[in-house]
């Protein structure tokens, strides 16, 4: 799996492209096959009634892009969003994929030395 922000999948895409039709690019794509999108949607994120997750509502647009860009149909790109507090709004947005492991094993529980420093973390994170 390749991880990448949203202001990067385009520049990715056209190198992946001209990739499979023999442009030079810096990488080789001989390993490379787009299967499709996923996102982990912001944490603890309040929706009102009808309002979709805009989250979900983005990586469903990043997908269509992509297709675009690569000329395939883009049902064909699963998308993998979704977690156990919100899968049901993923599906409705067109979700392939959804993480439910909380919901089927219980919440995670890490050793105190994880949990130390998650919360050193989040105390340097930018507010």
């Amino acid at each position: 799996s390749l991880s990448l922000s949203p202001c990067k999948i385009h520049a990715f895409t056209i190198n992946l492209k001209n990739s499979m039709f023999g442009s030079p690019v810096p990488f080789s794509t001989a390993a490379h096959r787009v299967r499709g999108l996923m996102t982990i949607g912001a944490a603890e994120r309040e929706l009102k009634q009808g309002e979709q997750n805009p989250d979900f509502v983005a990586l469903r647009a990043c997908r269509a892009s992509v297709a675009a860009r690569l000329g395939v149909d883009e049902h064909t790109l699963e998308l993998s969003m979704g977690m156990s507090a919100d899968f049901e709004h993923a599906i409705a947005l067109g979700s392939s994929n959804v993480r439910v492991g909380s919901t089927i094993f219980g919440a995670r529980h890490y050793p105190p030395q994880l949990q130390d420093a998650a919360a050193a973390a989040q105390e340097k994170a930018p507010q």
